[in-house]
């Protein structure tokens, strides 16, 4: 006797749908929750700590790079500055975080939609609806990577926002949005201009109107801009010099080569779901198949080289730089839409990535970080206060680049290498006599211990005979040490 096993289309049709408005729910309630979670916590990642930093600095009058150094272009520090302008904290810095997570749905989803107004209802309904899902999947990603306040988030909406204009067709009359979006992206991280370069590529789109163009508009604004806010001189005298010089080629090796290393981008997603890095990467290989059968298999090599020599260019590998590409696994799943392949396998793959790596609480990292964060602020105020009972003006921070209260302090902490970096110390000779002259001249150091710096032991018995945990009288008779941090006051 013969069995035969029958599966009725439409009831097929009816559990895809089901599982994929199923899987749109979760990711959709899981973004709602990570969006939340960095609003009302208001957490920053320890670099995001350094922003905020320098953002105080730029509102104490000191200058990005020439006194507060960080390798990342201003967006990021205006950021800061204008949030504890407005508020006294990060709450703008972490709204506009959350716009970005809620934004990215959305822009994923806006030309896809013009893309298929010509389809079938029933086509038009699944495709924008796996749309929606790879835009959930896509926002929750960056968040996981590159959330926390790190730039690259930013980056890399603006990005795509821009890819959005380019992908809906619009020529000259974009010009001077592209151009906007293109300075926001770029300000925020430089890479992103060659994730927008490989976007118009990938997309077929014209160079002149689509990118040549916004970027030397693009340009012109932002050199005005660095001339309003002051910044002029030290990004070109002193950030510029040290990327191109230091920074680029600190790592060893060639940066074209390292580009090449393709396996650590899947592998990165992989971190987060390694369901939707095998959908990333059939969404990349689809295009790359699609680009040899209409002969344009260069426009894919190069577009697809562009984003791995942006992930590549630091030479670091952080998590955050493969936040680089989102944009361009956007233009991917436009491009397949476009040549009018729906992909079952890659939504299948979508589907099985909302279901088991949605995160939908975050209550234990609130918790986590609201203890570290009343820790910092509670030492920030001890600092404030002791500075301003003696008079004094900057203190030398020296905790080894792991967060700490140097973000909450209203003084600003000696510079220009004010995180103890020792591969920027290195960097020039400039920044080694300013962090000898801060070592002689610094009233207080704040620390969390003096064992667990990576000073010398000479530098660490000259702090020995220089400083001492003994505060002086005008710190008032109330001082306590903001343990588990210490301040040490040079001894006359």
């Amino acid at each position: 006797m013969r069995y035969t096993l029958f599966v009725n289309p439409k009831q097929l049709h009816k559990l895809g749908l089901f599982l994929l408005v199923a899987a749109i729910l979760v990711a959709a309630a899981g973004l709602i929750s990570r969006a939340w979670y960095e609003v009302s916590s208001g957490v920053l990642h320890i670099d995001a700590q350094i922003f905020q930093t320098v953002g105080r600095g730029m509102l104490n009058g000191l200058q990005p790079y020439a006194d507060l150094f960080e390798t990342k272009p201003p967006g990021i520090f205006l950021l800061h500055a204008l949030s504890l302008k407005l508020f006294g904290s990060q709450f703008l810095v972490k709204l506009l975080q959350a716009i970005v997570l809620l934004g990215i749905p959305v822009l994923v989803l806006i030309p896809v939609l013009s893309l298929v107004e010509d389809r079938p209802a029933a086509q038009r309904k699944i495709i924008s609806l796996t749309t929606i899902l790879f835009g959930l999947l896509l926002s929750l990603y960056t968040a996981n990577q590159a959330g926390l306040g790190l730039p690259e988030s930013y980056g890399a909406f603006f990005a795509m926002m821009a890819l959005a204009i380019i992908a809906s067709g619009k020529r000259l009359k974009g010009i001077f949005a592209l151009a906007l979006l293109m300075l926001f992206s770029v300000g925020f991280k430089e890479p992103f201009l060659l994730i927008i370069l490989a976007g118009v590529i990938l997309l077929q789109k014209d160079l002149l109107t689509s990118f040549i163009y916004p970027f030397f508009v693009a340009a012109a604004l932002g050199l005005i801009a660095l001339l309003m806010f002051g910044l002029a001189v030290p990004f070109f005298q002193v950030y510029l010099p040290h990327m191109f010089g230091f920074h680029v080629h600190q790592h060893g090796g060639s940066t074209f080569l390292r580009a090449l290393e393709v396996w650590r981008t899947f592998i990165n997603i992989g971190a987060y779901s390694w369901w939707f890095a095998m959908g990333v990467l059939m969404l990349w290989i689809y295009v790359g198949y699609t680009s040899l059968r209409s002969h344009s298999l260069v426009r894919w090599f190069v577009g697809s080289y562009l984003m791995f020599i942006a992930i590549a260019i630091g030479g670091d590998f952080y998590g955050h730089h493969f936040i680089f590409a989102v944009p361009v696994y956007v233009v991917l799943w436009w491009v397949c839409i476009q040549q009018k392949l729906f992909m079952w396998p890659v939504a299948l793959l979508m589907i099985a990535t909302a279901f088991t790596s949605t995160q939908l609480s975050f209550a234990s990292q609130y918790a986590l970080w609201e203890k570290k964060e009343e820790e910092m602020k509670n030492t920030a105020l001890v600092i404030d206060i002791v500075m301003d009972r003696c008079g004094w003006d900057r203190y030398l921070q020296m905790i080894v680049r792991e967060g700490g209260p140097y973000a909450y302090t209203t003084h600003s902490p000696y510079g220009p290498v004010f995180v103890h970096y020792s591969r920027f110390l290195g960097a020039s000779p400039m920044y080694q006599k300013a962090h000898i002259r801060a070592l002689q001249d610094a009233p207080l150091i704040l620390l969390d211990d003096l064992e667990k710096t990576n000073l010398t032991d000479v530098a660490k018995e000259y702090l020995g005979v220089r400083y001492a945990e003994d505060a002086p009288a005008c710190a008032g008779e109330d001082f306590v040490q903001p343990l588990p941090f210490h301040l040490l006051f040079r001894q006359s």
